[in-house]
C-alpha cells in the first residue's frame, strides 16, 4: 500500500480499505491546505492591518487600539464560553443526525446570543474604569463603548465559525474568513486616508463579524435546514441522546472556564502592561505579540483545526489518536522550531517592517525571547486540542489553570521592574508551565513514541540555521532589505540539514501533502 494509502488523515494509521483512506485522506488534505492558505493570507493581511493603524493613527492612539483589543478578547471568552466548541463538537459526533445537529445548534446560537448581548451591556457599563486602568484618562470611554459592539459582533461570528468547522467545511471556512479579512483590512486602509480616528478600525472589526457571521449562518442552514424535530416526542428523543440543553452546559461549562483562563494567559502580560506602563509601551508590546502570533496562523490553526473535528471522530481509537499526536509532535520540530527560531533571529527586521518606525525596536528583545520559546506553546496546545475533542475537560481545564497562574504571576512580579522583557518572559513562563502539565498528561495518549535521535537531530537542524541567521543579524545588519537573503540562507541551511539527517519519513510527507499548499509540494521530492 503506498503511503498515502497508509497515513491519508493524521490520526490514522492503517485503513480498513484503500478507498476509504484516499477519500478521507483527499478531504482532510484539501481543507488543511486551504486553511493553510489561508492563514497564511490572513496573517499578512492582519500585517498590514497592524501596519497601517500604526503608521495612520496619531500619537499613542495605536496603544489606546491595544487596550480595546484585550478587553474585547477577554470578554469574548466570558460571552462564549466554550460554546463555539460546542458548537464544533455536537455538530461532528460520529453518528449523529442532521436533525439532531440542527436542534444543538440552535440551541447554542440561542445561548450565545443572550451571552453576548449580557457581556457586551457589562464592558459599557464598566467602560469608564476600563478607560482609566489603560489610558490614564476618560477621553477614550467612547471609543471603548463601541468596542462593545465589536465585541457582541466577533462572539456571534465565533459561534458560527465552529459551525462551519464542525461541519467539515474547511475549505469555505478558509474562504469565509480569508474574504471577511480582506474586506475589512481594505476598509480600514481606505478609512484611516481619510480621517485618522481609532473608531475606523473598530467599525471595520463590527463589519468583519458581520460578515462571518452572515456567511457561515448561509452555510449552516443549508446544510441543516431539512432537519427538524417539530414534535415533542422527537424533542425528547434529542435531549436523551445527550443535544439537550443540560448535555451542551455539562460540555461547555469546564471548556469555559478552560477558554477565559486561555484568553487570561493570551493577554495577562498585555493588560499588566497597560495597566503599569503607558499606551505606547503596550502599543509597541501588541506588535510584538501581533509578530509572534504570525505562526500560530500560519502553523499552529490549519493543524488545531483539522485536529480537533478529527479527534472528536476517533475518540474512541486510542491508536489513531496516538499516531495523530505522534505525528504532530514531528511537525512541531520539523516546521514550528526551525520557522519560530527564525523569527527570532529577525526580530528587528520583522519589527521595522510592522512599524516603520525605530523606536518599536525597544520590543526585539521581547519579540526574540517569545519566538524563541514559541514551540512550549505549540506543544500545549495540540495536547489541549486533543484533550478537548476526546472529552477530557478536567485535563483541559488543568493545562489552562496551570499556564494562566503562572503567567498572571510573572506578569505582575517581572513587568513593574523589568518592563517588556519583563512581560515576555512571564509569557515563556506560562508556555513552560502548560507544556510540562500537558507533556505530563498526554503520556498515556501516546501508545506509540518516537526515536529520540530524531528530536535531537530536528533540533540541531533548527539550531544551526538560527545561530548563523542570529549572528547576521547582530553583527552584520538588521536592515529591512536583509529579510529576503537572510530568509534565503536560513531555507537553503535548513532543508539541507533535513536532507542530510533523512528526518522525513512517509508519514511526515503525508502530513505535510496535507498542510503545504500545491506550490510548495515540490520541496518534498527533495527533503
Amino acid at each position: 500500500m503506498s503511503a498515502s494509502g497508509e497515513t491519508s488523515s493524521i490520526f490514522s494509521e492503517t485503513a480498513q480499505t484503500k478507498n476509504e483512506a484516499d477519500e478521507r485522506g483527499r478531504t482532510i488534505s484539501k481543507g488543511v491546505r486551504s486553511l493553510t492558505a489561508q492563514n497564511i493570507g490572513t496573517s499578512i493581511l492582519a500585517l498590514v492591518f497592524v501596519s497601517a493603524l500604526v503608521r495612520y493613527l496619531p500619537g499613542s492612539q495605536y496603544g489606546v487600539y491595544s487596550a480595546i483589543s484585550i478587553v474585547v478578547s477577554i470578554a469574548a471568552a466570558f460571552a462564549t464560553f466554550g460554546l463555539q466548541d460546542a458548537a464544533t463538537r455536537f455538530v461532528s459526533i460520529p453518528g449523529a443526525q442532521r436533525s439532531q445537529a440542527a436542534s444543538a445548534v440552535r440551541k447554542i446560537i440561542f445561548l450565545s446570543v443572550i451571552s453576548s448581548a449580557v457581556v457586551s451591556l457589562f464592558v459599557v457599563a464598566f467602560s469608564q474604569s476600563i478607560s482609566l486602568f489603560f489610558t490614564k484618562s476618560t477621553s477614550f470611554v467612547p471609543d471603548f463603548e463601541l468596542g462593545a459592539v465589536w465585541l457582541f459582533s466577533n462572539s456571534i461570528a465565533l459561534i458560527f465559525q465552529g459551525v462551519v468547522q464542525g461541519l467539515k467545511k474547511y475549505s469555505l471556512l478558509a474562504k469565509i474568513l480569508f474574504v471577511s479579512r480582506a474586506v475589512m483590512v481594505a476598509l480600514t486602509i481606505a478609512g484611516l486616508t481619510e480621517h485618522a480616528n481609532l473608531f475606523i478600525s473598530i467599525y471595520s472589526w463590527i463589519v468583519y463579524g458581520a460578515l462571518v457571521t452572515a456567511w457561515a449562518f448561509k452555510v449552516a442552514n443549508k446544510e441543516l435546514r431539512d432537519a427538524t424535530s417539530s414534535d415533542r416526542a422527537a424533542r425528547q428523543v434529542l435531549v436523551t441522546q445527550g443535544f439537550g440543553y443540560t448535555s451542551i452546559f455539562r460540555y461547555t461549562f469546564p471548556l469555559g472556564l478552560a477558554g477565559i483562563l486561555i484568553v487570561a494567559t493570551q493577554n495577562s502580560d498585555l493588560a499588566v502592561v497597560g495597566g503599569y506602563l503607558n499606551p505606547f509601551s503596550l502599543g509597541v508590546y501588541n506588535s510584538v505579540i501581533t509578530i509572534s502570533s504570525f505562526l500560530s496562523f500560519v502553523l499552529l490553526t490549519p493543524l488545531i483545526t483539522a485536529i480537533f473535528p478529527e479527534a472528536s471522530s476517533s475518540s474512541t481509537n486510542s491508536l489513531q489518536i496516538s499516531n495523530g499526536l505522534r505525528l504532530a509532535f514531528r511537525f512541531i520540530f520539523l516546521g514550528v522550531l526551525p520557522a519560530s527560531f527564525f523569527v527570532a533571529a529577525t526580530s528587528p527586521q520583522l519589527l521595522l517592517v510592522l512599524s516603520g518606525q525605530p523606536s518599536y525596536l525597544a520590543g526585539s528583545i521581547s519579540l526574540e525571547l517569545i519566538a524563541a520559546f514559541y514551540s512550549l506553546l505549540v506543544v500545549q496546545t495540540v495536547v489541549y486540542s486533543v484533550l478537548q475533542a476526546i472529552g477530557r475537560t478536567f485535563h483541559v481545564l488543568l493545562i489552562t489553570l496551570t499556564a494562566t497562574v503562572a503567567e498572571i504571576c510573572g506578569s505582575i512580579m517581572l513587568v513593574p521592574d523589568f518592563g517588556l522583557f519583563g512581560a515576555a518572559l512571564a509569557r515563556v513562563l506560562g508556555a513552560l508551565f502548560g507544556a510540562v502539565v500537558s507533556i505530563y498528561l498526554a503520556r498515556g495518549l501516546l501508545v506509540k513514541r518516537e526515536n529520540q535521535g530524531f528530536y535531537w537531530k530536528a533540533a540541531f537542524s533548527a539550531l544551526f540555521p538560527f545561530s548563523i541567521i542570529l549572528y547576521l543579524s547582530n553583527f552584520v545588519s538588521h536592515a529591512t532589505v536583509t529579510l529576503v537573503p537572510y530568509s534565503l540562507i536560513w531555507g537553503a541551511l535548513l532543508l539541507f540539514c533535513i536532507r542530510t539527517f533523512k528526518l522525513l519519513n512517509n508519514e511526515d510527507r503525508v502530513l505535510l501533502s496535507h498542510i503545504l499548499p500545491g506550490g510548495l509540494k515540490k520541496l518534498l521530492s527533495y527533503i
